[in-house]
């Protein structure tokens, strides 16, 4: 049985000096609030983790309760076992847990140097995950969305060739949803065959890098721009809306996805588009460290996760296993010739 949220802890001694606490849940309101200003104003950060931030401290306050903001906090070990065990209590999946988890722990991480604090972070286990797999399309599943974003009756031959650019920007060079709708008329050179990603993700308000372009994407963009052109889009962002005359809004992207999804008949996000990219680009042999670069992963880790074979690469080489000859004769019971 859990203990109340706000009542005392038998806690273990801090190593050196003091838990971090608050006198009461107002003041640790307000501390967790400043932290983010100072992720985001002085360190640079997001605004995806400023939410990251506030998502995991948010879940904390759900759990330390509404109802005693006068009563004092201390976040001791005992109390973010506890916490843990409240989310699984209420059936808080496992990958979302974690993110709470290393949301909390990176503020808190945080105020404890601040204040010279021990952090009771280093004392407690980070929820577990079950083992990752990442989904990776086959070429065929690949072809038939791109066939189906063509096929699609769109309203123009505009939207047409704005969906099919905006996927293959995904599957072709491995961006991310927020990169693509990020993009900015000058980042896309044709001619270099280059794609500039601005503040990608990463520390201190994102990664640059450049993507490169295969000869297809070039030409679906290529196409995408003839259309831009004829229907005189002057915005600045390199994806436009003919309603807004701006870049195009994550809700907009989200249903040209759910309209492709549903007529390739083929199950997949955005993000299901650009792990195939990673995955096709180990399987044709680029060196991992190399993949990386590409798909702007900070850690190399990351991409090895990538490095498996597609489901069909695993069947056909099951399928060629024989151990009979190539007449179909069994000759299991023959003896092997000895040297």
């Amino acid at each position: 049985m859990l203990h109340s949220p706000l009542a005392p802890y038998a806690v273990a001694p801090a190593p050196q000096h003091a838990w971090p606490a608050f006198p009461t849940v107002e003041a640790f309101d307000t501390r967790f609030r400043h932290e983010r200003e100072h992720a985001a104003l002085v360190l640079g950060h997001s605004a995806s983790t400023i939410r990251w931030l506030r998502d995991g401290y948010l879940n904390l306050r759900r759990f330390l309760g509404g109802d005693a903001a006068s009563a004092p906090v201390t976040l001791t070990p005992d109390l973010l076992d506890a916490w843990v065990a409240w989310n699984r209590t209420n059936g808080i999946a496992a990958h979302t847990l974690r993110t709470y988890f290393g949301a909390v722990k990176r503020t808190v991480g945080a105020i404890a140097t601040r204040d010279g604090t021990s952090n009771p972070f280093q004392h407690v286990r980070a929820p577990g995950l079950p083992e990752h797999v990442y989904k990776a399309l086959p070429p065929s599943a690949c072809e038939r969305i791109l066939a189906a974003a063509r096929n699609y009756p769109w309203p123009n031959t505009y939207e047409r060739a704005r969906a099919v650019a905006m996927l293959a920007t995904a599957l072709y060079a491995g961006l991310r949803k927020r990169e693509i709708l990020r993009l900015e008329v000058l980042d896309v050179d044709l001619d270099e065959a280059t794609i500039r990603v601005r503040r990608g993700k990463g520390k201190n308000g994102g990664k640059d890098r450049t993507a490169y372009m295969p000869s297809q994407l070039q030409d679906l963009l290529r196409a995408y721009l003839v259309e831009r052109r004829r229907h005189q889009f002057t915005n600045p962002e390199f994806f436009a809306s003919p309603k807004t005359r701006r870049g195009v809004s994550d809700v907009t992207f989200r249903r040209i996805v759910d309209k492709v999804r549903q007529a390739a008949g083929v199950r997949f996000s955005l993000h299901v588009l650009r792990h195939s990219f990673v995955t096709m680009l180990l399987r044709s042999g680029v060196p991992i460290h190399v993949a990386r670069d590409l798909a702007g992963h900070a850690d190399i880790k990351t991409t090895e996760g990538y490095a498996r074979v597609f489901d069909e690469d695993m069947r056909r080489h099951v399928q060629a296993v024989r151990f009979g000859g190539a007449d179909g004769h069994d000759r299991s019971t023959e003896s092997f010739p000895t040297s």
